[in-house]
């Protein structure tokens, strides 16, 4: 808006001409806009004041004392500067408050922490060596899964490299929320917090694919933990998460568990080579997750 301005130099063509025979000749003159606020009646006005009428900027052509018959935009003493623009839709504050994250959207509206009571988990019908291209390649595969069944939100692998604060467990309890965790079908509970999702004994096996179906073959799934009483334990040995899940070379091995089981079992029932490969557990986490 053109408010406020005090110094600004406009060219404009003013009611001035110079008469040369049958000729006539506008005068471009510099006027220095004088910001005069909101259109006022009743008010005397001089050449080169700005007012705002109607959602709209004017700038005074000549000086008057202004009545209802010479208010913006009567041409006589006013020139259009910045038109009103077209009213919008009304949209929801785009922000989540300070203290959470967004963790997914709705119909172009974010969703905060504390929108949302239930996150989804599922195993990729995807299998990949032990070289997923990091943690990093291993989220894209998630989200890539996630997308393509059609589900919001943000998606990461539920891994371990052995580095924290690399760990999906040690990110989760940074970010804590008092959520359940289910199934893609979106009524089988896996567990009813965090604190339960973390621990070796689920309600129920993660072994839904992110389109809802259940796996089916092989259902060893990639994770780096090891049980460690009634734990997840994360180490920094290689031979845990395959060189920090960069390495498919013989000799060399991860940690992995079986997605048909509901126990400890579930994150840490074997430990296989890595060049073999298996499926990856994808949680749906805030958006702005950075491992």
């Amino acid at each position: 808006m053109w408010r406020e301005i005090c110094c600004a130099v406009l060219l404009i063509m003013v009611a001035e001409n110079v008469q040369a025979g049958l000729l006539v000749v506008p005068v471009t003159k510099k006027v220095a806009i004088q910001w005069s606020g909101a259109w006022a009646e009743a008010k005397q006005y001089k050449q080169g004041d700005g007012v705002s009428y109607q959602g709209s900027s004017y700038l005074c052509l000549q000086a008057h004392l202004s009545a209802a018959g010479n208010a913006p935009p009567a041409a006589a003493y006013w020139s259009l500067m910045a038109a009103k623009g077209a009213t919008g839709t009304p949209v929801a504050d785009m922000r989540c408050p300070a203290d959470e994250n967004v963790i997914g959207f709705s119909a172009g509206v974010p969703l905060c922490t504390s929108d949302v009571t239930v996150r989804r988990v599922f195993v990729t019908t995807a299998v990949v060596t032990g070289n997923t291209g990091g943690l990093t390649g291993a989220d894209a595969l998630c989200q890539s899964e996630a997308a393509a069944a059609g589900l919001s939100g943000t998606y990461m692998a539920f891994l371990s490299d052995g580095v924290e604060p690399g760990s999906t467990v040690e990110w989760i309890n940074r970010n804590p929320a008092d959520v359940a965790y289910r199934l893609t079908d979106n009524t089988t509970v896996v567990a009813d917090s965090t604190a339960e999702f973390l621990s070796a004994s689920h309600s129920a096996a993660i072994n839904r694919a992110a389109d809802g179906t259940i796996i089916s073959g092989d259902t060893r799934v990639w994770t780096g933990y090891i049980h460690d009483n009634g734990k997840l334990v994360s180490k920094p040995d290689p031979e845990m998460h395959c060189s920090s899940w960069t390495a498919a070379i013989a000799w060399t091995g991860g940690a992995n568990g079986d997605a048909t089981r509901s126990d400890y079992g579930w994150f840490n029932s074997y430990g296989t080579y890595c060049t073999e490969s298996h499926h990856l557990y994808c949680v749906q986490v805030p958006v702005a997750a950075v491992r």
